[in-house]
């Protein structure tokens, strides 16, 4: 998904297994949205985490499918 929220290539959206969470990827660049990443994971950990001038924020949802749509 792009910083307009255009979907760029699939839906993106989760419907996880028992295993799995849904995960949403965002990367910014100078402060400002780049694009986001959607998906399912078997081990996703909330982080953030920056370099150069990148920062990378991982979010993590189980409670319910498609919990990681904005």
């Amino acid at each position: 998904m792009n910083k307009e929220g255009k979907c760029m290539k699939g839906e993106g959206i989760c419907f996880p297994t028992p295993s799995e969470d849904c995960m949403t990827k965002k990367v910014y660049e100078g402060g400002r949205l780049q694009y986001i990443v959607q998906g399912c994971e078997v081990l996703c950990w909330p982080t953030l985490f920056s370099i150069h001038n990148n920062e990378v924020q991982f979010e993590c949802c189980q409670d319910k499918p498609l919990c990681n749509v904005p």
